[in-house]
């Protein structure tokens, strides 16, 4: 539950003064503990005290509050946050209080709207709290936000705030828009483009730094997109196996390329069809936070340098298999208008084909992505 709600709010110990005639905690003290708690959430999100003494605030829209379990004089509680979903005026968060015992307590669920407190009418928030994306996309690796009907200009506008844009080495972009891939699978077709747990063009000399990725067309059911933590990935090898990969590097190749747009229908060519292929650390060390990362995946990497191909291929399958465990994993269900942004260093990803005629779902998908240049690994 609390790896859900990753933002820890307040720690209280409920009193006398906050129970009622009935002996356990009243209810107008779980909304002022909720409130409380969220502090810390705000700050990071760069709306704290000192941005409502710059003259803008949030008003609250709607507010549901469900109580779960009874709280009683002496028990502990907490309380915890997740954003659901943000643009330019609202902020969509959930909070839950859990007890002693760590069960649910209460649910929260807030729409709060951006208000000038000037002009006390609602209004976009500034751009340096857009900046804050950028913190909680190096902090949780890949964030959602539903109910995004970008045009392709703002999408775009959006995906240039994190660096240059790249244009795909194999696959043309929308004619009026060449940053943007549209990835389209009909109804007919039985595979899907991103099927295989990867990270993006790693056979580039400099692998694409974040994806933004928009819904626009979704199946009625399946089609999710899955994530994997590569931090994470590092930090739970055997003491045994990181001493193994330790300084050693790997190929990244594009081999095989014209499956790009051969295997799927739907997709156009470039009409370019070479090889790419680079080296890179097997383990990289990410340029902002400086954490460690399991930089191999079964689509782009071919071989270890400096090692005998059958130990090369050994060592191999056990990474890419251990890069798939559930616990790394989060799976997001696309909804229309969705978007996804994630850290393309720090995750691999896999596009879920379990829609297709062969399970009589046959129903197209279709997706607009941007890339973000990144940097050499190292």
């Amino acid at each position: 539950m609390k790896t859900k709600f990753p933002y820890l709010g307040a720690e209280k110990k409920v009193t006398e003064e906050m129970c009622d005639l009935n002996g356990h905690m009243n209810v107008t003290f779980y909304t002022k503990i909720f409130e409380e708690g969220s502090y810390d959430l705000f700050n990071k999100l760069g709306m704290g005290f000192d941005y409502i003494e710059s003259g803008f605030s949030t008003f609250t829209l709607e507010q549901n509050l469900r109580y779960v379990k009874e709280n009683l004089l002496g028990d502990k509680i907490s309380t915890h946050y997740r954003i659901v979903n943000v643009n330019r005026k609202l902020i969509h968060h959930v909070g839950i209080l859990l007890n002693n015992d760590n069960e649910l307590s209460a649910i929260e669920e807030i729409l709060l709207i951006h208000i000038d407190m000037e002009k006390r009418k609602s209004c976009p928030m500034p751009d340096e709290n857009f900046n804050k994306i950028n913190e909680l996309l190096l902090e949780h690796k890949v964030i959602f936000f539903r109910d995004q009907p970008l045009t392709s200009e703002q999408q775009i506008l959006l995906a240039k705030k994190f660096g240059p844009l790249e244009k795909h080495a194999y696959v043309k972009g929308l004619e009026n828009f060449p940053e943007i891939v549209r990835i389209k699978k009909a109804p007919e077709e039985k595979h899907q483009w991103g099927e295989t747990w990867h990270t993006d063009v790693s056979y580039n000399p400099k692998p694409t730094k974040v994806i933004i990725l928009k819904s626009v067309k979704i199946p009625p059911v399946g089609g999710d997109t899955m994530f994997s933590n590569m931090e994470t990935a590092y930090d739970t090898l055997s003491d045994e196996m990181k001493e193994k990969i330790k300084d050693k590097k790997a190929v990244h190749s594009s081999l095989g390329a014209e499956a790009f747009v051969k295997k799927y229908k739907e997709m156009e060519g470039n009409g370019n069809l070479d090889e790419y292929s680079n080296i890179h650390p097997i383990v990289r060390v990410h340029p902002e936070t400086g954490k460690k990362i399991l930089y191999v995946n079964s689509m782009y990497t071919k071989q270890i340098i400096d090692m005998d191909k059958d130990e090369s291929d050994k060592i191999l399958k056990e990474l890419f298999l251990h890069q798939e465990r559930l616990d790394f994993t989060c799976r997001f269900k696309w909804t229309e208008n969705a978007v996804a942004i994630w850290d393309n260093r720090s995750t691999l990803h896999q596009g879920l084909t379990d829609f297709f005629p062969g399970r009589g779902l046959g129903h197209e998908r279709v997706m607009d992505r941007i890339a973000v240049e990144g940097d050499h690994p190292n």
